[in-house]
């Protein structure tokens, strides 16, 4: 299942899956990235649509550090650590964990879509 989610006070949106189906009604977690993603805080509003998206086969990604990309093989960690991703978007700045530090990663562009489906999905990534 994936989802548009959105802040419509300033007309941001981004795409989502969802973990579980645990929170009380009217209630959505989203994580911390995502928030800043769409400019909310704990308790804003959002919008949540179902959508279906295509499966992607491609991603550019840019990180916001040079020292990422120093890491051992930085290619194969971006392609182990995008299987915690349901979802990406064109536009978007995700996070990953690596040897104990986190690094920024934007999404540049997606392909087919400008947001695609990760799940069972083979995505070359170019960085």
């Amino acid at each position: 299942m994936t989802f548009m989610i959105s802040n419509p006070q300033m007309g941001i949106k981004s795409y989502c899956g969802v973990l579980e189906f645990s929170a009380e009604e009217g209630v959505c977690y989203i994580p911390y990235w995502m928030m800043n993603n769409l400019c909310v805080q704990e308790g804003s509003e959002i919008i949540i649509r179902s959508m279906n998206l295509q499966k992607g086969n491609f991603v550019v990604l840019k990180p916001h550090e040079t020292k990422f990309i120093d890491l051992a093989n930085p290619k194969a960690i971006l392609e182990q650590e995008l299987t915690h991703y349901s979802v990406l978007h064109k536009g978007d700045t995700i996070n990953i964990t690596y040897g104990g530090r986190e690094y920024a990663i934007d999404i540049v562009s997606c392909k087919p879509d400008d947001q695609i489906c990760c799940v069972e999905a083979d995505i070359e990534v170019e960085f």
